[in-house]
């Protein structure tokens, strides 16, 4: 009986040693601050102001903690809807790089806390893009997304500045409509291709009318030329002058009664 007791007063005694050496080490006198954060110092629950920065940081046992602030650059990406100009929901996928300014990282632990992004930055990207997307059309926000993102952009920076919050690029990336709208604006496409090919087919029309009037015209000008030609050389005198010029000496072997020489007219003498 005797030696059970012993190894049970020896189990406790390891038990007690591995509980104040666990004590021990989770109140060393030093914090690790990772790459990429700052330390915001606690003393007794309260900020003190006082920031570590990255590796190896010396704290008060018991009485000092601290408190991680990522200062990285991170991507927040959403897709978000808001009302155009002309009332037309537009979908847009949205990307915004930013990262806590380290200097203003104990003020921003201590007015909002670590989650910071969904209590500020996320209803300012939203209330940014609303107000960006009413100042364009539909088909606007489409053919103009380089625009409608620098106003997002210019909406944001105005929200949350002093906030602590750097805003380091802004995207729209993808826009998008209601499958409705969608299919007006194919509609639309379709009817303008058709517009465009009966335009395309009336002005090639126009162009064959106005070459054969064109034509016309010349024909018309190059008889009234040749009339012109003919009477000032003396009439029908002329015409049976060109006629005898052509003819191959040849006279036709039949005659019709009555009728006169075919060309040849003779000036008669009285």
């Amino acid at each position: 009986m005797y030696p059970e007791t012993d190894k049970i007063k020896k189990y406790v005694k390891w038990g007690i040693i591995a509980t104040i050496a666990f004590v021990i080490i989770l109140n060393l006198p030093f914090v690790m601050v990772p790459v990429g954060n700052r330390g915001v110092v606690m003393r007794l629950g309260a900020v003190t102001g006082d920031v570590k920065g990255e590796g190896l940081q010396f704290v008060v046992p018991f009485v000092e903690s601290v408190k991680m602030m990522n200062v990285q650059v991170n991507k927040k990406t959403a897709t978000l809807s808001a009302a155009s100009q002309d009332t037309q929901q537009v979908t847009s996928v949205i990307s915004v790089n930013y990262h806590l300014d380290p200097t203003k990282a104990t003020d921003v632990y201590q007015r909002i806390g670590v989650d910071y992004v969904s209590k500020i930055l996320d209803p300012s990207i939203a209330e940014s893009l609303k107000n960006a997307t009413a100042k364009f059309t539909a088909v606007e926000a489409i053919n103009k997304r380089d625009e409608m993102s620098n106003l997002f952009k210019t909406n944001l920076l105005a929200k949350i500045i002093g906030t602590g919050i750097i805003i380091d690029a802004v995207n729209v990336e993808d826009v998008d409509f209601t499958p409705e709208y969608n299919a007006a604006i194919e509609r639309k496409v379709i009817a303008q291709q058709d517009a465009d090919t009966a335009k395309n087919k009336l002005e090639q029309t126009k162009y064959e009318a106005d070459q054969r009037i064109a034509q016309a015209k010349g024909e018309a000008e190059a008889i009234k030329i040749q009339s012109e030609a003919i009477n000032s050389q003396g009439g029908s005198s002329y015409v049976n002058m060109k006629a005898v010029e052509k003819w191959n000496g040849i006279l036709p072997t039949n005659f019709v009664p009555g009728s006169a020489m075919p060309f040849i007219q003779l000036p008669s003498y009285n």
